[in-house]
């Protein structure tokens, strides 16, 4: 059921759901846009062979990629969902914490190139916390932040929550990216670029789903998994999935003010529209900047009662000016895996 609702919220947009338990790791929602029937390439007859290699065909020849398992195979720029990184390794750390005043006047210049922002809500404000600056995504004040927090840093803390490294799983998942080369991170403007979430950055759906599963989970990230159980014909168990930590990138206390930065970013900041009245909701958006084409929009959150019990990361492809249809599918996604229980 969870299932059909993403798909159903997905629509005709391309793009991923990914929804997790946060407790055990289990993939509840494991959505992909375009997809394909398999049961059409299944072939007994040559008029069914015919009509496989028809569809087949289609299917290799469709310019949305059908084939492209978007929540596991698909690498988008995260955009401001990267924040969440960026704020976990400066608290973890100590470098920063949420009242940690940052200006943002509007641009910043990094050696020699301008920094524009676009977030402020009031623009007769230019001190703002991190708090603030996460809630309202202000890119400026992440830009200064990953300047503090440092390359080295930033990448060890994005390593800890699974970038650039593999993803135990039950079907193969796209490595994450913090940067094509290891010297990308030396530039000022490279490092304050990817702490706000662009830069070479690259997530997939199932990456950004960890990340929220694990701020909601007290710093612990479950090895995610899709199969409980194999049983024979007989009904003999032949596996069964124990749920497991695969990794601990920061402390408790980080994640619970994580959650509250996240919370915040939906009780008072740009994220609104995640709200479920009477629970407990963090998140945050993002829209990643390509090169080419619209954006990507994201929304990456969690839901509890009031712990949190559910993580959720969508992705809408070259959505452009989608990113509050991203928080709806999200929204819609947690509503009803918390009703369901």
């Amino acid at each position: 059921g969870l299932q059909d609702t993403a798909h159903n919220l997905l629509g005709s947009r391309t793009g991923a759901v990914v929804l997790l338990d946060i407790k055990t790791g289990a993939t509840l929602v494991l959505a992909s846009t375009p997809h394909y029937d398999p049961a059409r390439l299944v072939a007994a007859t040559k008029p069914e062979r015919d009509a496989a290699a028809t569809y087949w065909a289609s299917l290799v020849d469709n310019p949305n990629a059908p084939l492209v398992l978007r929540a596991t195979d698909g690498a988008f720029t995260p955009g401001s969902t990267f924040k969440t990184v960026t704020a976990a390794a400066a608290i973890d750390t100590g470098i920063a914490s949420p009242t940690t005043i940052y200006e943002d006047n509007g641009s910043l210049t990094i050696d020699g190139r301008e920094l524009v922002e676009n977030n402020r809500p009031d623009d007769t404000i230019d001190q703002w916390s991190v708090a603030d600056g996460y809630a309202y995504s202000l890119n400026l004040v992440f830009a200064q932040l990953g300047l503090d927090v440092g390359a080295s840093t930033l990448n060890r803390y994005a390593q800890a929550f699974g970038f650039g490294g593999g993803i135990p799983y039950d079907l193969p998942i796209i490595q994450s990216q913090v940067a094509n080369s290891a010297g990308f991170l030396d530039s000022p403007v490279a490092l304050a670029e990817t702490a706000f979430g662009q830069g070479q950055l690259l997530a997939s759906p199932m990456q950004m789903a960890l990340i929220a599963a694990c701020i909601a989970n007290d710093g612990k990230m479950m090895a995610p998994y899709l199969v409980e159980t194999v049983t024979n014909q007989d009904g003999e168990t032949l596996t069964s999935r124990d749920p497991s930590v695969w990794r601990t990138p920061i402390s408790a206390a980080t994640a619970s003010t994580m959650q509250q930065l996240m919370i915040g970013a939906v009780d008072y900041g740009a994220v609104g529209g995640a709200a479920v009245p009477g629970y407990v909701v963090g998140g945050k958006t993002g829209t990643a900047e390509t090169g080419t084409g619209e954006p990507h929009s994201w929304f990456i959150g969690f839901i509890g009662d009031p712990e949190p019990r559910y993580a959720v990361a969508v992705v809408l492809e070259h959505g452009g000016g989608e990113v509050g249809a991203a928080v709806s599918i999200g929204q819609g996604v947690l509503a009803s895996a918390i009703a369901s229980n």
